[in-house]
């Protein structure tokens, strides 16, 4: 039993809390309010993330399957066969990759952060930022020990970079309108 028990019944505005405050819990209303925001950012950002996912997912094709794919026959050890498994699981990785990412641009223009919120520019460099922090050093680490060739590298270089473009220039327009 807790050393206050009139907090366990303590009503504020209009909501009964929980032990809310000896719990070190934020109050319902509080939580609440929380996954509301959580979610109107996941349902704002989900119709631009999926345009831009499939977008993506051309662009994807262009890159690897069309302009670089002769590449990877000159280093034949280090690929798997391919088939409709590892070209539907690509492609889910583009889609959810442009969720994720059109939710994190919602917030930064949600939030105001300045040089990432204005117009095309703020958009571009966003996208440019978060394929710097993500997508860049994991591709270069592992053409470090992975045995890839250079134009295999740049190919996914520019595929993660397209993908990242599109989901903050597509979810830059739809907050927009």
């Amino acid at each position: 039993m807790h050393c206050f028990p009139a907090m366990n019944t303590v009503r504020f505005s209009g909501l009964w809390l929980a032990e809310s405050f000896l719990d070190n819990r934020p109050p319902l209303s509080l939580r609440s309010s929380v996954n509301l925001a959580t979610m109107n950012t996941l349902r704002t950002a989900l119709v631009p993330g999926l345009i831009a996912g499939v977008i993506s997912i051309f662009t994807s094709w262009l890159w690897m399957g069309v302009i670089f794919h002769r590449f990877q026959k000159e280093t034949p050890s280090t690929w798997r066969p391919e088939g409709p498994r590892n070209y539907v699981g690509a492609s889910l990785l583009h889609l959810l990759a442009a969720i994720g990412i059109a939710c994190l641009f919602t917030l930064i223009v949600r939030f105001n952060v300045a040089i990432f919120a204005a117009g095309l520019h703020g958009r571009l460099l966003f996208a440019i930022a978060i394929w710097g922090a993500m997508s860049l050093p994991i591709i270069l680490e592992s053409a470090l020990f992975i045995r890839l060739h250079p134009f295999v590298v740049l190919g996914q270089l520019l595929d993660w970079l397209t993908t990242s473009l599109l989901a903050c220039v597509v979810t830059g327009c739809w907050l927009r309108s």
